[in-house]
């Protein structure tokens, strides 16, 4: 977990955050998604080579599988989500807030996890609204949640960009949360001590999709190319007896922020813990597949490096 102290990113934050504050105080809702979709077009016409790039990988992994959207579109997509996602954190220190219309579908397969007494993980899969909403929405319907964080989340991967920077997101994130616990790079173990602990207490913790947490995550197919997922959630759920729930946020045609808890996964086979953690991250990657083909607009696990 080797971090610089600064990126040159870092120095563009200093403009950029004072720009999405000003888009999200002083235009209109509606507007956010035209101001994000014109910045990524803008963004691709001034780096040609890497948007080429870009098409390229996204065609690789998409192969021969078709999706509503062409490749230059999907990127377009990727880029103003990331814009929005910023966007609509900072309006949220507006006053007056941001109250977006949200739904949560699946709470079932919560309330099973918890009625069989030992608690409940979820998988946040990388979609576009996977951080601020997939939060509002459980807060919403009444589920605290313990968050498994990192300290590079938000603006800045840099060591003091992320000190800087970074509290400006997590801070409304937490509105959001019962707690957030933070692996950095002195703080390993303990977090996942704290989630251990929440789970047998019978509560709801999270973690989200990546393919951090350890040295060599699990690599496995997705579509045409490949996906490396992190173990941590399905590891933490075999080792807890915890039920293991995908979670999955997306935007509807009319607005609405739909946060879909999906069944609790099981394991094809028993008695081999590294057999059983493959199979359930297997399973992941079938449903990370679906959403990417169903949602490509919505999905932000196409590992796009530079954007």
């Amino acid at each position: 977990m080797g971090r610089a102290r600064w990126h040159r990113k870092d120095f563009f934050l200093l403009a950029y955050i004072p720009a999405i504050t000003l888009i999200a105080w002083c235009l209109p809702e509606r507007l956010w998604t035209v101001v994000c979709n014109a910045a990524a077009r803008l963004s691709m016409a001034l780096h040609r080579s890497r948007t080429r790039g870009h098409c390229r990988k996204l065609t690789e992994i998409l192969g021969e599988r078709r999706t509503s959207l062409d490749v230059d579109e999907i990127l377009k997509c990727y880029l103003a989500k990331n814009h929005l996602a910023r966007v609509q954190c900072m309006q949220c220190y507006a006053p007056g807030g941001w109250s977006p219309h949200l739904r949560l579908e699946g709470r079932e397969h919560i309330e099973h996890a918890l009625a069989a007494g030992k608690g409940a993980v979820l998988w946040i899969a990388p979609m576009a609204s996977k951080d601020l909403i997939t939060k509002m929405a459980l807060h919403q319907a009444g589920y605290p949640v313990s968050h498994l964080s990192r300290f590079d989340h938000g603006f800045s991967i840099s060591l003091w960009g992320a000190r800087l920077f970074n509290p400006l997101w997590t801070r409304i994130e937490e509105r959001f949360l019962a707690e957030r616990l933070v692996m950095s790079p002195s703080v390993q173990v303990s977090p996942l001590r704290w989630l251990i602990k929440r789970l047998r207490e019978n509560r709801v913790v999270s973690l989200a999709a990546n393919r951090e947490g350890r040295k060599y995550p699990l690599t496995l197919p997705f579509l045409s190319g490949t996906i490396q997922l992190a173990e941590g959630a399905p590891t933490l759920a075999m080792s807890t007896g915890a039920a293991l729930l995908p979670v999955f946020t997306v935007r509807e045609p009319d607005g609405t922020y739909i946060t879909k808890v999906e069944p609790t996964l099981h394991p094809a086979t028993k008695g081999n813990t590294a057999k059983e953690v493959e199979s359930l991250t297997k399973q992941y990657v079938q449903l990370l597949e679906f959403y990417a083909l169903h949602y490509p607009c919505a999905y932000q696990g196409w590992r796009l490096s530079g954007v």
